[in-house]
């Protein structure tokens, strides 16, 4: 097992820490500079995915709490990223779907994580990527295994 471990300080974890909270606060900047609101690439990439969705099955796929995914509905439907209607046969469920301008958000969120990705692996070899990509869905993995 693998401890980095220096006067009792478990340096890996601050480490891991430090570097996902460089890489959130960097991203979020990019996104911010390009009109994408952070909160909204979640979203975004779920309906990219899944396709339109009730506003439950946002909920359950972004793993955010319904209230949340209504704050953010909100928005992204005054921003013109989304519509809402409601389904004929239950009408208190809530159907969401891309717009145009959504599907235009999306295409640059995929420029800029191209690029991001990138910037971040530059220097690294095609086996180290692939190592690396290895490594966090391993610990990816871990982390749900352990926290169910």
């Amino acid at each position: 097992m693998f401890v980095c471990l220096e006067r009792g300080k478990n340096l890996f974890h601050r480490y891991f820490v430090a570097v996902a909270m460089r890489h959130r606060n960097f991203t979020r900047e990019t996104y911010s500079a390009r009109g994408i609101k952070s909160g909204h690439t979640k979203v975004l990439r779920a309906l990219e995915e899944h396709g339109s969705c009730i506003q439950v099955e946002i909920s359950r796929i972004c793993d955010i709490t319904p209230a949340t995914t209504v704050s953010l509905l909100n928005v992204m439907e005054k921003d013109g990223l989304i519509e809402r209607h409601t389904v004929p046969e239950d009408r208190r469920a809530i159907h969401v779907e891309l717009t145009e301008r959504g599907r235009e958000q999306i295409a640059i969120l995929d420029e800029l994580d191209q690029r991001l990705t990138e910037n971040l692996l530059d220097g690294f070899s095609s086996e180290e990527i692939a190592q690396f990509r290895n490594y966090l869905e391993r610990m990816k993995q871990n982390i749900e295994r352990v926290s169910r």
